[in-house]
């Protein structure tokens, strides 16, 4: 009996650890199977992020299939492993983001609904979701529903649930985004006073309800946040000085005296407690991993009190001993460069807002730089040196746009470059880059304003009353609840009369010009573009006898109201035909255009190109053309000779075979020579026409003109930091840095340094004898071999390592 009871005993065990194992084995299989095709689905979602633009409708659909088999596989169940139900919760959260990611708000908030409605008892998921339905209306430009739904989330899911120290961060953040949302929607009423009001009032509850908590700690910096965008700034010291008491070991407490500072001095205009809140940040927190913001601090503050060698030395500091604090080394730069500019000396600023932009392109401030060198000009009424200022400027906001694309750093940058192209009043330029801007991933600050340019650029400099109303609705669709609507919706009702009452009138008719022959079988039509706002299409019509309407043969119909050409091709080589353009507007009214005739010509050669030429110097002869328009072109060939009447037979100094490739820069072998120039294009068939004879005479060489060496910066014991003017010659051929320890500078065979680019305009000398003195100068040499030097300059490497 004994016997079978322990015989029973060791059987319910080894079945029990059978089903154990059992059991265990089933559960990695089943965490193996859901992480297999969650990582399938998530790649082929991924796969769509990387090339959004050419995804199509039926990928998204299949992205959603794969998240929808991985719910639909374990929707129901009730034992669930950890990673299983992690795995079950992130699809359901997956399928409205990809509705999201193609702007299907409405399905994602939808998708979103059915999440909360399906797992009610899963307080974290329905609180994500609800938070998500929130910031899908906003980011459908919904700030009513939006506002709703932020509502809902605070009110429905509490921001603590069981322990103070683990708060869900998010949903305490809402009542002051809630207040700026009204604000962005109200403007400066008196809803958004009350929102800030009861954000604060909010905060405040939770501090007293959990007070010395994580909860209280994000409850103060929201209160600070709440009354900082209010300009209430005594308040917002007042509770940053309440956090600092509770938690004066915080990890953030020197933050916290930071945020203080900057309030003190920049909007308090309070300089001696600025002085003392960084002084006790150096005293107390030694250890403060953004000890170059403090620096930086003071640095500013000395540029306040007009003490700028001061400023520089603090500045320089951040620079020398904070280099991995990327944003402050920048800021500091920029600091050295108000400096100078304080100081009047704008060349020597010039050259250190250069070095900023050079070297901390990705800082946004930085890249305000082009723009404000730009303006600087501008207000100096210095119109060549600021017209090329926001062209360079175009150049760099481009550069950034293509190395950071969906960035925030390239919408910043999208927006300083249709900035430019507004100052340059380049008009339709300017509406491209804005209509880029408005369709990149761009904070509704920047974006909104874009649409309102549009419309104004289109309104009031391109005359286009159709476009101008066009941009101010797509305002309102994406903007409906703001202090400019009104303005907007009264702006459009002015412009669609204006359009209505020249709708009862015809278009203009455009002037047709002769037909010319460009081939055996095709004529080249033009004509003189429509300007009427309310221009629909134009529309061709041929014929072989005169007399062409409406009802003679059709050959095309454009769209595009400044297009004012068209080739008509497929004709009998020969023959004569009759054309006619006619315009039609919107309400289909329409004008036609004087009649012409053309004959398309066999075996016709091509037709000249009128050449330019200009002497830049006497190494550099540019020479343009007008591109040749015949349609069996090959190539051109330019030749060049030292006396008149260049032919086939002079010099051939390039060939080109890319039609719009239609300006060369020539180096002529010699200074103080004529030079005579021909462009000829040759066609498919070998034929060939000749350009006009130009002549050219180079001037004698001069020697270049002198750089100006600046004062040597001291940047360690062994370092100087050298910087001069750049040459502005063409024949420009390189620098030579010259250094001697006595005056004056002994020039020897072997340079210290030889710079070919000249627009490096600074060099690094390094070990060096500490506080020993180096003269310097450097020579300018073109490539004629002739040099200028500059001045001399002595420095001293002084300080520690």
């Amino acid at each position: 009996m004994k016997f079978g009871h322990q015989l029973l005993i060791v059987l319910f065990l080894i079945v029990s650890i059978t089903l154990s194992c059992s059991k265990n084995t089933s559960e990695v299989q089943e965490i193996y199977i859901a992480e297999k095709m969650y990582y399938k689905a998530n790649k082929f979602y991924q796969n769509i992020l990387v090339n959004p633009a050419v995804a199509r409708e039926e990928d998204y659909n299949h992205a959603v299939a794969k998240f929808e088999e991985i719910v639909n596989r374990y929707k129901g169940r009730k034992k669930l492993s950890d990673t299983v139900r992690s795995i079950y919760e992130s699809s359901l959260l997956m399928i409205p983001q990809i509705h999201i990611a193609r702007k299907n708000f409405q399905k994602a908030i939808e998708a979103y609904e059915g999440i909360i409605k399906e797992n009610a008892q899963n307080q974290r998921l329905c609180a994500t979701a609800q938070m998500s339905i929130a910031q899908c209306f906003e980011r459908d430009n919904k700030l009513e529903e939006a506002i709703a739904a932020y509502k809902k989330l605070i009110n429905d899911y509490p921001a603590v649930l069981d322990d103070p120290e683990f708060p869900n961060v998010q949903i305490l953040q809402v009542p002051l985004h809630l207040a700026r949302l009204y604000s962005r929607q109200q403007g400066d009423s008196h809803i958004v006073v009350v929102a800030y009001d009861e954000a604060i009032s909010y905060y405040g509850k939770l501090v007293s309800r959990w007070p010395k908590t994580k909860t209280a700690f994000v409850a103060y910096n929201q209160m600070v946040a709440a009354y900082s965008d209010q300009r209430m700034w005594s308040k917002a010291v007042k509770i940053m000085r309440k956090a600092l008491h509770d938690f004066p070991n915080h990890e953030n407490a020197p933050d916290i005296l930071m945020n203080m500072a900057n309030i003190y001095v920049n909007f308090m205009n309070n300089y001696t407690k600025g002085w003392e809140i960084y002084k006790r940040i150096l005293e107390d927190y030694p250890d403060y991993e953004r000890m170059g913001t403090v620096y930086l601090g003071r640095g500013n503050l000395y540029l306040k009190e007009k003490q700028t060698n001061s400023a520089r030395e603090e500045f320089q500091r951040v620079l020398k001993d904070y280099s991995k604090e990327g944003e402050a080394c920048a800021l500091a730069q920029i600091g050295i460069a108000r400096s100078y500019e304080m100081e009047g000396n704008w060349e020597k600023a010039l050259n250190e807002y250069q070095w900023a932009v050079d070297n901390f392109s990705m800082v946004p401030q930085v890249l305000q730089i082009p723009l404000y060198i730009a303006s600087y000009y501008k207000n100096k009424k210095q119109e060549n040196l600021a017209r090329a200022a926001y062209e360079k400027g175009i150049g760099e906001y481009q550069n950034v746009v293509r190395q950071y694309p969906n960035s925030m750093l390239a919408s910043m940058a999208q927006d300083h470059l249709a900035r430019c192209y507004i100052e340059l009043q380049r008009w339709a330029e300017a509406v491209t880059a804005l209509a880029t801007l408005v369709q990149m991933p761009t904070p509704v600050p920047i974006v909104a304003p874009a649409y309102l340019s549009i419309g104004s650029i289109y309104e009031k400099n391109l005359n286009d009353k159709l476009q101008a109303v066009k941009a101010y609705r797509e305002f309102l669709e994406r903007f409906p609840d703001t202090p400019l609507t009104q303005q907007v919706e009264e702006r459009i009702e002015s412009l669609q009369a204006e359009i209505d009452s020249a709708a009862s009138q015809p278009p203009q008719p455009v002037q047709l010009l002769q037909a010319e022959s460009i081939s055996p079988s095709s004529l080249l039509l033009k004509w003189i573009p429509n300007q009427d706002d309310d221009f629909a299409y134009y529309r061709i019509f041929r014929s072989v006898s005169p007399h062409v309407d409406v009802n003679s043969t059709l050959v095309a119909e454009i769209k595009d109201q400044q297009q004012a050409n068209y080739q008509d091709s497929s004709l009998k080589s020969d023959s004569l035909y009759y054309y006619r353009v006619f315009v039609y507007d919107y309400t289909g009214l329409s004008s036609g255009s004087n009649e012409i005739t053309g004959k398309p010509v066999s075996n016709l050669p091509p037709k000249a190109v009128t050449l330019k030429a200009k002497c830049e110097s006497w190494v550099k002869i540019s020479l343009d053309w007008d591109a040749s328009e015949d349609q069996d072109f090959q190539y051109y060939k330019i030749y060049r000779s030292q006396s008149s009447g260049v032919n086939l037979s002079s010099q051939l100094i390039k060939f080109i075979s890319d039609r719009s490739l239609t300006y060369f820069e020539d180096t002529p072998p010699t200074d103080n020579a004529e030079f005579y120039y021909k462009v000829y294009v040759f066609d498919t068939g070998g034929l060939y026409s000749e350009s006009n004879e130009v002549r050219v005479k180079t001037p004698a060489n001069t020697p270049p003109h002198p750089v100006r060496l600046r004062e040597p910066q001291v940047m360690n014991n062994n370092t100087l930091r050298l910087s001069w003017t750049s040459s502005n010659d063409d024949d420009f051929a390189m620098y030579r840095i010259y250094r001697s320890e006595d005056s004056p500078v002994v020039i020897t065979k072997e340079p210290l340094k030889i710079i070919s680019d000249r627009y490096t305009t600074q060099y690094y000398d390094s070990g060096l004898e500490p506080n020993k003195r180096y003269y310097y100068k450097i020579f300018v040499f073109d490539k004629g071999n002739l040099s200028t030097e500059s001045n001399e300059v002595a420095g001293i490497p002084v300080g520690s390592n």
